[in-house]
């Protein structure tokens, strides 16, 4: 739990700091900024940590918390720097990161009628060991992390050099994924150290439910370009595919443990 605040404390800091500085625009004023997928990332990200730190006494008063704090940091960050205003766009996209992160929180969350011992529980308890001192979780996150820093513009240099495409939300999935990947063996010893049970699988019906969403958001994206909200599309696509994949896990826990919820 120590290190849960930690962390919180360590990334709100930074990431208030960044949100607050004045207009950097590191990809050139030729290239789209991945603005929009930033604000749902960090926002998501926060929800999580907020949640995992068990500051709050319920665990949806995280929800509530961030939902706030991305609308008061976007206003304030007209008053710190005149370089930058507030903007509803950006303030929604952090709002779905945050809806994001609360589906995968709901879906991981034993339901009542699961035992003590039920891998449910088991789940919980083995994500709090692998983030403790020498869980080996730490040292995960943080080459993730910077294999997605350093990978990054790797990415965007290859769309732009060799196909002329300037993609940066794409890189920024991509950098993401290409962290996931290179820090799995890390992330799957620790998991086992930390005596994490198996996870069950969906039925390959279910897994259709993850290109549904990105449909679904796609859709929706274009109901909101309509009524003037630009640049959440691949905010919504991910919301989409992150909903989509949170239930398909649940169905598959439900089915593997025979419990109704």
């Amino acid at each position: 739990m120590r290190t849960w605040r930690f962390t919180l404390l360590v990334y709100f800091l930074v990431l208030t700091t960044l949100t607050h500085w004045p207009t950097m625009d590191p990809l050139g004023p030729e290239h789209p900024s991945p603005d929009k997928l930033a604000h749902f990332l960090a926002m998501g990200i926060l929800t999580i940590l907020v949640e995992r730190s068990r500051m709050l006494p319920r665990s949806w008063l995280a929800i509530v918390c961030v939902v706030v704090w991305a609308w008061v940091d976007e206003w304030t960050q007209g008053l710190a720097s005149s370089q930058r205003d507030a903007s509803w766009s950006d303030i929604i996209a952090g709002w779905l990161g945050v809806m994001a992160a609360g589906v995968v929180l709901m879906a991981l969350r034993p339901p009542k009628a699961a035992s003590n011992t039920s891998p449910w529980r088991r789940v919980e308890a083995t994500i709090d060991v692998m983030v403790a001192r020498g869980g080996g979780g730490v040292l995960a996150a943080a080459v993730a992390s910077l294999v997605c820093i350093v990978s990054f513009p790797l990415w965007f240099a290859f769309f732009w050099n060799a196909l002329g495409w300037s993609q940066a939300s794409i890189c920024v999935l991509l950098s993401l994924a290409t962290g996931l990947v290179t820090a799995a063996p890390l992330i799957l010893r620790s998991w086992n150290r930390g005596g994490g049970p198996s996870w069950p699988l969906p039925q390959p019906a279910v897994w259709l439910l993850a290109p549904g969403g990105v449909l679904l958001g796609w859709w929706v994206n274009q109901t909101l370009l309509a009524a003037g909200l630009a640049g959440l599309g691949w905010s919504m696509m991910v919301l989409g595919a992150v909903d989509g994949l949170a239930i398909a896990v649940r169905l598959g826990w439900i089915r593997a443990e025979r419990v109704s919820v």
